[in-house]
């Protein structure tokens, strides 16, 4: 299973200074969703529906990163897409096979949504 972020980011003091346990737990809970989301969508999912669930998550950490204050960096934007990337993979989605379908690179699929 992939490992969130957030896992990671609960070890560094640096992490929790900028970003509060309680703004880990709201973060906790949009990677949750994802995760369930990605596990609802089986087996032969069409590529816009995971799209849709791409979208949604990148849009709630927006949401996040705006109300709260999120603040990521360099390193956290990696570290989410890779778990977004993970996620759909441990799910049998093919990332780079649907990055192909759309004319983009797999490390790409957040980038229409994601502002941070």
């Amino acid at each position: 299973m992939a490992i969130r972020p957030t896992e990671l980011w609960r070890k560094d003091a640096d992490v929790l200074w900028r970003r509060p346990e309680p703004l880990l737990d709201l973060i906790d809970e949009a990677l949750g969703a994802f995760e369930g989301d990605v596990a609802a969508l089986g087996d032969d999912a069409e590529d816009e529906k995971i799209f849709d669930v791409i979208r949604r998550v990148v849009l709630e950490l927006n949401t996040l990163d705006h109300e709260h204050g999120a603040a990521f960096d360099t390193v956290d934007r990696e570290e989410l897409c890779e778990f977004i990337h993970r996620t759909l993979t441990e799910h049998g989605v093919d990332v780079p096979e649907l990055a192909k379908r759309r004319g983009i690179e797999p490390s790409a699929i957040t980038d229409e949504w994601r502002e941070w």
